[in-house]
């Protein structure tokens, strides 16, 4: 089975780095969260290598610890995933 094309996006929310000063309840409040839409089609192992490697780069750019950043994965069919005026199924 080939794999989809790739198409994905991505939104972060949350921490975009603290002082010093701040406590711990101000840093959970603000945890970085990740939002990932993609085609479906990818195996759970390849999932997780993106998962692994999304949150390096988080925790690495925002100063937060890795196990404060949060990641969902949308797995969307091509039915209910639209480009240039056209579902991705119809092109």
């Amino acid at each position: 089975m080939a794999l989809p094309e790739l198409r994905f996006s991505v939104s972060v929310g949350g921490l975009l780095g603290l002082s010093a000063g701040e406590d711990r309840r101000t840093q959970e409040a603000l945890m970085p969260f990740v939002t990932i839409i993609l085609r479906e089609g990818r195996s759970v192992e390849q999932k997780r290598e993106m998962v692994k490697a999304v949150t390096e780069a988080i925790a690495r750019t925002t100063n937060a610890k890795p196990e404060a950043v949060h990641i969902v994965v949308h797995d969307e069919p091509a039915t209910n995933i639209g480009s240039g005026g056209l579902l991705l199924a119809d092109k």
